[in-house]
């Protein structure tokens, strides 16, 4: 079976339809964040990758109400937003470039018909700007997403420690997987789960102001002793301004002949130079 290749994705050739997107993920986050218990590290805000694209996973509404559980899914083949509840119920909005304002105006509707009513700060879905919606970017986008999440899940399955889920971070707009050490960092307080642990996170952005294209990342919290002095594979480097770890561009991926090799590869020799020096 031939490999997979990577699509290529620069952030320059569909920035304002990403923007799009991580504006619909944003809602997507805040409901379900909404009906959903505090979790460590933001988990109860994330998304999560599927087949289709990205979902919020079953979110429970109303204990009480018999139309009690629902999802939402953003289908990146069909360009839509999906609706779904435990009673059948269905709503389809399409993804055609409409505002984050017009978007979450639909949404809320939607969700009012079955039922559902979700506290959310709307100011925060206030923008009128109408921005380019390409299709065929984000079925690349689509492609890129589900392979990595694939790869980000065959890494995860080779730690014994303990794992996250692998979480699509919305204010961001990146991939994630975190890895525990086990141990506390001296100086912090215990009890605090957001800063006490030992821990490693591997991720994919689709870009940013510091680095304006698709990259992977892997970070150490605290970074060890000799951290960035281990050797990565030839297409990676060693990344210090602003934050430490690891840095793959994404266009080493869509140039390889096995992007699936030279991510794992990345991701487990990072893992290794962290490791190997928190002991």
């Amino acid at each position: 079976m031939a490999q997979f290749r990577f699509p290529e994705l620069p952030l320059s050739s569909w920035q304002p339809t990403r923007d799009a997107l991580q504006s619909f993920a944003l809602l997507l986050s805040a409901v379900r964040a909404a009906y959903t218990p505090r979790q460590i590290h933001w988990w109860h805000g994330t998304l999560l990758p599927s087949a289709k694209g990205l979902t919020t996973s079953l979110i429970i509404a109303d204990e009480a109400a018999p139309a009690s559980t629902f999802e939402m899914l953003m289908d990146l083949s069909a360009h839509r937003l999906e609706i779904s509840t435990n009673l059948g119920e269905q709503a389809f909005i399409p993804f055609s470039g409409q505002s984050s304002s017009s978007f979450c105006e639909a949404t809320l509707q939607a969700l009012d018909k079955m039922s559902i009513l979700p506290e959310i700060d709307r100011s925060h879905f206030s923008n009128t700007t109408v921005p380019e919606y390409d299709a065929d970017a984000v079925a690349r986008y689509n492609a890129a997403l589900g392979q990595v999440a694939l790869v980000l899940k065959e890494f995860r399955g080779g730690l014994r420690e303990k794992t996250s889920p692998i979480n699509l971070f919305p204010h961001h707009f990146d991939l994630a997987v975190s890895w525990w050490s086990g141990r506390l960092i001296p100086g912090q307080d215990p009890n605090n789960p957001e800063y006490a642990d030992e821990l490693m996170t591997y991720g994919f952005s689709t870009g940013d102001e510091g680095i304006p294209d698709p990259y992977f990342y892997a970070s150490a919290y605290p970074p060890p002793d000799g951290f960035t002095n281990a050797e990565l594979p030839s297409e990676a480097t060693w990344h210090t301004e602003g934050w430490t770890g690891g840095l793959l561009k994404y266009e080493a991926l869509a140039q390889s002949e096995d992007g699936k090799a030279l991510l794992l590869g990345f991701l487990q020799a990072v893992q290794k130079a962290a490791s190997d020096r928190m002991k």
